[in-house]
């Protein structure tokens, strides 16, 4: 008799805790992560006749793909905007280009001019603008205001 009162005991017990626990967790409020509009504008210098390629750039934040642009010639300026978390992050900037119906990343491995990826630290408290200029004949990538 004893051992099935101790059982009962503890069984009572343990629904007692879940059901504190459970009415605990549904009275906190959730708790919703903070959100800033990154833009960025970007264009390319230095595109040799007959290869204005098809190109979209994709962002990662702490290498996890958060957007990416509209397809677009490379000819064209662009501009995109992507909601990212508020807060320190890294940020990458990886443009990729159509090529014979396949997206492929813009990297010399791939036979292109240059390495078309640029990345940022981003303390992120609020809007963000970021303008890049990718040159294909100076071989550089150019963070500007």
């Amino acid at each position: 008799m004893k051992n099935k009162v101790t059982t009962l005991s503890l069984v009572l017990l343990v629904l007692i805790i879940s059901a504190c626990s459970s009415s605990e967790e549904s009275t906190k409020e959730e708790v919703k992560e903070e959100k800033i509009n990154l833009v960025v504008d970007y264009s390319f210098a230095g595109i040799e006749n007959g290869y204005d390629h098809q190109v979209k750039i994709e962002v990662f934040s702490n290498d996890i793909k958060v957007g990416e642009s509209n397809p677009h010639l490379q000819s064209e300026s662009a501009s995109t905007t992507i909601e990212i978390s508020k807060g320190n992050q890294k940020i990458k900037f990886l443009v990729s280009v159509n090529f014979n119906g396949n997206w492929e990343e813009h990297l010399k491995a791939n036979d292109y001019a240059i390495d078309a990826v640029y990345e940022t630290e981003l303390d992120a408290q609020s809007d963000q603008n970021i303008k890049l200029l990718f040159d294909l004949d100076k071989g550089t990538i150019r963070e500007y205001n």
